[in-house]
C-alpha cells in the first residue's frame, strides 16, 4: 500500500480524515493525492460564470490545503493533488480506479438528529461503487495510534481472507492489537475461531464469538467497540448475506455508523 487518496471538500469535516492520511503516508512513505470535485445542480448559460467561479474557488482552497499539509509530510513523500469537475461519486471512483489508488480515505459529517451522516452521501456512495478500501473518518474523531482495530467477521471469513492485507499492513505500521468479533445470529456453531487464528497469524490477536440476533447486529457491533476501547473498526464488505442484512437500510439510520471511531471498509 503505497498510494492514498483523500478526497476533500476543504470543511471542517474533512480535518480528521485529513490528520489520518498524513499520519499513515509518513509512516509508508508513500503517495498521497488530495482530491476535490466541483458541480453545478443545474445547467443553463446565466450559470458559467457561477462554475468558473466554483472552480477558482476550488483551486484557491486547494492551494491552501497544500501549503499546510506539505510541511507536515517528510521528505519521502510524494504530495499531488487534483481539481475535478463533475460528480463527486463518479470522479472519486474513476479517479481511485485510474490512479491505482491502494485506500481513500474520507470525512463523514455529524448532523443534528443523525449521528452520522456521510458528507453528501459521498461516502457512502463510493463504498458501493468502488473494490478500493476506504477508511471512513468521523469529523469528530482526535487523531491518535490505533491501539485496537476490532474486526467485524461473517461466516464466510475464510473465503475472504486474501482481503484483509489492508487491515494487516495497518495493524503493522501502528503495532495494533486485532480483535476478531463474530455475531452468530442461529444456533449453528461457525467454527471460525480456527480459521481466524490461522488468517491472522504473526499479529497480535484475540477472538470473540457473541450470540445475538439479526436485530442486534449493530448493536453489539458497537459496545463490542466500546468495551475494548477500539481506535478503529473493520469490516469487510459484501454483495451477500451479512452484510446486505447489516447495510439494507439507509445509511443514516445504521446503528454501526453511529461510531466516534474510524471504519476500515474492505471489499469482497
Amino acid at each position: 500500500m503505497k498510494k492514498i487518496l483523500v478526497p476533500t471538500d476543504f470543511s471542517k469535516n474533512s480535518h480528521s480524515a485529513i490528520e489520518f492520511a498524513i499520519d499513515i503516508v509518513n509512516k509508508l512513505e508513500g503517495e498521497m493525492i488530495l482530491f476535490n470535485t466541483y458541480k453545478l445542480a443545474r445547467r443553463a448559460g446565466m450559470f458559467i460564470g457561477v462554475e468558473k467561479m466554483m472552480r477558482e474557488e476550488s483551486k484557491t482552497e486547494m492551494a491552501k490545503l497544500v501549503r499546510k499539509v506539505k510541511p507536515r509530510l517528510n521528505s519521502k513523500v510524494i504530495l499531488k493533488h487534483k481539481v475535478v469537475k463533475g460528480d463527486p461519486i463518479q470522479t472519486v471512483v474513476l479517479a481511485a480506479k485510474k490512479l491505482n489508488i491502494d485506500l481513500i480515505i474520507m470525512g463523514t459529517q455529524g448532523a443534528s438528529g443523525l449521528k452520522e451522516v456521510f458528507i453528501g452521501s459521498t461516502t457512502n456512495g463510493v463504498i458501493n461503487n468502488t473494490k478500493i478500501p476506504l477508511m471512513a473518518v468521523p469529523s469528530s474523531f482526535k487523531h491518535k495510534p490505533l491501539d485496537v482495530i476490532v474486526l467485524s467477521i461473517s461466516p464466510n471469513f475464510e473465503e475472504l481472507s486474501e482481503k484483509i492485507g489492508t487491515l494487516k499492513l495497518l495493524a503493522e505500521l501502528y503495532n495494533s492489537k486485532i480483535k476478531g468479533l463474530h455475531v452468530n445470529t442461529n444456533d449453528k456453531t461457525a467454527e471460525i475461531s480456527g480459521k481466524f487464528e490461522e488468517i491472522l497469524k504473526g499479529t497480535d490477536h484475540s477472538f470473540q464469538e457473541v450470540k445475538g440476533n439479526t436485530a442486534k447486529v449493530n448493536s453489539i457491533i458497537e459496545q463490542f467497540v466500546a468495551d475494548n476501547q477500539a481506535d478503529m473498526l473493520c469490516m469487510i464488505k459484501q454483495n451477500r448475506g451479512f452484510w446486505e442484512n447489516l447495510f439494507h437500510n439507509s445509511v443514516t439510520t445504521i446503528e454501526v455508523f453511529h461510531s466516534d471511531v474510524p471504519i476500515l471498509v474492505l471489499q469482497e
